[in-house]
């Protein structure tokens, strides 16, 4: 019997079956594809979500930022002084006044985050039209782990294609005080915190005012002319009011203390190693001169209506003050005042003494100012007549400091001008020895410091801890 051998059709059924065979691949990659295309568009509209949300918490950081460098700014200008215990060590004065600024730092940088707009309401933002982050920063609250810390807690939102993806991140901000030293102004070596020991006498005063050591329980009014205060110690328990003049002066150990305002309407002699206390305000019309390691302390505004000379003496003024000529101030001199101060008139041999400003200065004419003379500016400072005869001294502006485009004239190699500000009105064509801090900061640290003291006495850290919720 003979076998039937027929194939015709077998190359046609191979073809089908190899087309199937590599539709069915196809397709399946296909479907592989469009799967992982969908996915990765899904993974990067997620992630575009995260991106957003991210810049809400980074918006937040730069403005927080920007907080703690204004906080380092204000807390590097403010000089805080603590009572000196005896019975403590100067290691342990030094901890106790490194614990009261860092305090005092924390509290000032929760105030200005409180001031600030940030917590007021959510930050909203769009970045395109699909796009945009939504964020919010809570009250901050100091860490009970670590001390001397701020926490301020983020959230922020982002939104992805009308909202099709949306990612939270949660973010614990972390503000921290790093490298504290002692925090000095520029001028430390001078002492501003001057007192005057309020004198132990209590017997009533019953004769002619300055003719006895003596209290006086109520407010004094001064109409006939004095003599002379020698060796006389006056205590006022009110305040004090003379219409006459202090013919010979207040001299040798003499201590006039005004626990009220004082007001002089006529001149005072010589001063001379004499000490006078004035608990408020106070008003000069005429000083002739204060020497001889004299003291002025006036705890409130003092007003200098005429020219006196100052001579190894010092004036404390805790308020504002406005001076008129200072013919001369020598020999160690200093004149400190905490609040804005004024000098309508020109300072004349201005020679090995120290003029301090805790905050605003106005200058006219300064005359011959050398031999180590400084003058120290806290805040803002405007020169509004020319300086003359600038030899050996030094002027150290830690705000914004205005020459008024007038010349500096004779200004020797030795002197120096520091301003840690803006610094506008240098007159054209000038080869002044001006550092400015903002121009070029290496130049001022090199040569503006006085005692290590110009530099910002601590820094602020921002660390940030964040973790992500997807939806």
């Amino acid at each position: 019997m003979k076998n039937i051998k027929n194939e015709n059709g077998i190359s046609l059924v191979i073809v089908l079956l190899i087309t199937v065979v590599f539709a069915v691949l196809g397709l399946a990659i296909i479907g592989l594809s469009l799967s992982n295309m969908k996915q990765i568009n899904v993974s990067e509209t997620k992630l575009q979500s995260v991106e957003l949300a991210e810049m809400g918490i980074t918006y937040y950081e730069t403005a927080l930022q920007n907080i703690v460098d204004k906080t380092e700014d204000e807390m590097a200008s403010i000089s805080i002084e603590l009572p000196k215990n005896e019975s403590l060590t100067d290691e342990e004065y030094e901890k106790l006044l490194i614990e009261e600024y860092k305090e005092e730092t924390v509290k000032k940088l929760k105030n200005n985050i409180e001031a600030s707009l940030l917590l007021e309401k959510i930050e909203k933002m769009n970045v395109i039209s699909k796009d945009r982050f939504e964020a919010e920063a809570e009250t901050p609250f100091e860490d009970p782990v670590s001390s001397h810390t701020l926490i301020i807690k983020l959230t922020s939102k982002g939104f992805r294609d009308y909202e099709k993806s949306t990612s939270t991140i949660n973010s614990e901000v972390k503000i921290s005080i790093e490298n504290l030293t002692i925090p000095t102004t520029t001028g430390s070596n001078i002492d501003y915190q001057v007192s005057i020991v309020e004198p132990k006498v209590n017997n009533k005063c019953t004769k002619a005012f300055g003719s006895e050591s003596c209290r006086y329980f109520e407010s004094v009014s001064i109409n006939n002319s004095i003599g002379q205060l020698n060796k006389t110690e006056i205590v006022v328990e009110g305040a004090l009011s003379s219409n006459a003049n202090f013919n010979g002066g207040i001299q040798n150990d003499s201590t006039l203390y005004i626990k009220g305002s004082a007001t002089f309407n006529q001149s005072i002699g010589s001063i001379k190693k004499s000490n006078i206390f004035i608990g408020g305000a106070a008003y000069f019309r005429n000083i002739n001169d204060i020497q001889n390691d004299s003291v002025f302390v006036i705890r409130g505004e003092a007003n200098f209506t005429e020219p006196f000379d100052l001579n190894k003496s010092t004036i404390f003024v805790d308020g504002k003050a406005a001076f008129k000529n200072i013919n001369n101030m020598q020999n160690d001199s200093k004149i400190i005042v905490n609040g804005d101060t004024k000098f309508t008139g020109p300072i004349s041999s201005f020679n090995k003494s120290t003029i301090f400003i805790g905050n605003n200065a106005e200058f006219k004419n300064i005359n011959g100012m050398q031999n180590d003379s400084k003058i120290i500016v806290n805040g803002n400072a405007n020169f509004t007549e020319p300086i003359d005869n600038f030899n050996k001294s030094a002027i150290y502006v830690n705000g914004n400091a205005n020459f008024f485009n007038k010349h500096i004239n004779n200004f020797h190699k030795s002197a120096k001008i520091c301003v840690k500000g803006q610094i506008t009105g240098i007159p054209s064509n000038t080869n002044y020895n001006i550092f400015s801090f903002l121009k070029d900061e290496k130049s001022y640290k090199q040569n503006c410091s006085l005692n290590d003291s110009t530099e910002t006495p601590f820094s602020l850290k921002l660390n940030s801890k964040v973790s992500h919720k997807y939806q």
